[in-house]
């Protein structure tokens, strides 16, 4: 079992992200028009802050280019009333989440606590896993503190909450209809043939 939980950090984090996304596309689909263009001001802000970053001598991005970035994240701030330097104008995930189980209390009434309880588990073992991962590759002579989970912390934060994260998205499309059943039937599915794990 040595390294068996180093091995699936890869997955937990994949988890991490595809969850985060999956809320951000309910979240969106509740107010399309308002929602999406929050989302892309939100994305012209910080490709302007990454870009700045790079410094102004870079010639990897086109002048013109530059321009459009640099003049998309003005008009963003001018729409939102916002100053320089505002990076962030979409809620927390956490407050997304909360706005998509409301709808579901009373059919699934313990909703915003089972994201809470996956979340965690996912993102508490993808993280300190890949930070230590990413710190024993850096070739420092210095002694690098590295995490190692235990092999069932990492079976259940990649095996058992895969399961967990269908139970989860199939609640809320089954309200907000962001793709079809029968999608969410295939991604089980194949998830559970590459996994080795019984459908649940």
């Amino acid at each position: 079992m040595a390294g068996f939980a180093r091995n699936r950090w890869p997955d937990s984090a994949e988890y991490t992200s595809h969850y985060e996304t999956f809320i951000t596309m309910e979240w969106i689909a509740q107010d399309t028009d308002l929602r999406s263009q929050l989302f892309w001001d939100e994305f012209a802000l910080k490709q302007a802050h990454f870009l700045e970053a790079l410094g102004p001598d870079r010639n990897d991005v086109r002048p013109e280019r530059r321009e459009e970035i640099i003049r998309e994240r003005d008009e963003a701030l001018k729409r939102h009333k916002r100053g320089p330097g505002t990076l962030q104008l979409l809620p927390s995930l956490q407050e997304r989440v909360r706005s998509l189980a409301e709808p579901l209390k009373e059919t699934v009434p313990n909703l915003e606590w089972e994201y809470e309880f996956y979340y965690r588990d996912v993102s508490g073992f993808a993280h300190p896993s890949g930070w230590g991962t990413a710190l024993s590759l850096s070739g420092s002579d210095d002694s690098i503190p590295t995490v190692e989970c235990s092999p069932r912390v990492g079976y259940n934060a990649v095996m058992l909450n895969g399961g967990w994260l269908f139970r989860i998205l199939r609640c809320w499309n089954r309200k907000f209809r962001i793709v079809s059943e029968d999608t969410v039937n295939e991604w089980h599915r194949e998830w559970a043939a590459r996994s080795r794990v019984a459908e649940l």
